[in-house]
């Protein structure tokens, strides 16, 4: 009989845990185990979005956690993307306060729809959420530049002579500057120059040419070329080219000892073309151009110093700077010297 009552006793008490064990409870009484999480997409979640391949979302994906119908922080959210160059910025979070994970998508490099998603590990429903989003394919062909006129127009100089400004242009595309446009530059008319004749556009998408006009007077002509340019190119600009001076038929200077040895006048400055005539007044003297690059004189000795009468000329076609002196009373520099400056 005893035997029989503890078999009944044994028979119900597993029963009763069992039961509990059921209902989620434990041993010692103490309730049931902390709910697991649950994930979901948050508003707005940042899904079916659109961009050039290669390129961010506009916005970033979002989801939220919660436990018990309410927001959980402190959960952690792995983020990643697939395709060829596609990323999630963070591809680790975790939850604020608010229960909200975000990360920014930078699609894959292909064109087409693609996919990322969030996991919450251990969570008990709704992970991982999958989003997708459409990569564009990306514009190959460059918005064209175009070409405008910036400086240098309608100036006016002696005909055969550089032009005192240089002439510009600004090449732009989509309203920006455009570096590395190539530029040719040309100038109609005889002897007629541009320096450079071709040229590229820097950063802030200037060109700049310095004009030699031609030697005829009246009205020259110049443009810059814009490679591929789709407006504004050729850039037109247009000079006077005014008539030389005709240069007087001779210069005479002086070589002079009474009151100091001395040219007079000792500096010039002459039309190309000029003939300058040196005549000994007084005194023991000659005219020795300095040597130029190469050991080439400027124009040649008058020979060894000799008192009057004496007369020595030249006629001085090409512009430039000659300096000359006496070698008995002067150098370079010092003493018995002057300068001839050509136009």
């Amino acid at each position: 009989m005893v035997s029989g009552t503890r078999s009944i006793w044994l028979t119900a008490g597993l029963t009763a845990v069992a039961a509990l064990a059921a209902c989620g409870g434990n041993l010692d009484g103490s309730g049931p185990n902390p709910e697991t999480v649950s994930v979901a997409p948050a508003e707005p979640s940042g899904n079916a979005q659109s961009a050039d391949a290669g390129a961010d979302l506009p916005n970033p994906l979002r989801i939220m956690v919660v436990r018990g119908g309410a927001p959980t922080a402190g959960v952690v959210v792995t983020w990643n993307a697939t395709g060829t160059g596609a990323s999630m910025t963070p591809t680790v979070d975790t939850t604020g306060a608010d229960g909200i994970s975000t990360s920014l998508w930078h699609l894959g490099s292909e064109p087409g729809q693609q996919s990322a998603r969030a996991t919450v590990a251990g969570a008990g429903s709704g992970s991982p959420v999958a989003f997708s989003a459409i990569a564009r394919a990306r514009d190959t062909v460059p918005t064209p530049v175009t070409a405008q006129l910036l400086s240098g127009n309608n100036q006016s100089d002696t005909a055969g002579r550089v032009l005192p400004n240089p002439l510009r242009i600004v090449v732009v595309r989509g309203g920006a500057p455009a570096a590395g446009a190539v530029v040719t530059w040309s100038a109609a008319g005889t002897g007629a120059s541009m320096t450079p004749r071709v040229d590229t556009t820097g950063a802030d998408g200037i060109s700049a040419s310095v004009w030699h006009l031609g030697i005829e007077s009246g009205q020259q002509s110049a443009q810059a070329t814009v490679l591929g340019a789709a407006g504004g190119s050729p850039v037109f600009f247009s000079a006077i080219a005014l008539a030389p001076v005709a240069p007087p038929a001779e210069v005479t200077i002086r070589l002079l000892s009474a009151g100091g040895n001395r040219f007079d006048p000792a500096n010039l400055n002459i039309a190309a073309g000029t003939r300058v005539t040196w005549t000994w007044a007084d005194g023991f003297h000659n005219v020795v151009h300095e040597v130029l690059t190469g050991g080439n004189r400027g124009f040649a000795s008058s020979g060894d110093p000799v008192s009057p009468p004496r007369s020595y000329s030249f006629t001085f076609a090409t512009p430039g700077v000659y300096n000359y002196f006496c070698e008995v009373h002067g150098t370079l520099t010092t003493g018995m010297h002057g300068t001839i400056t050509v136009q």
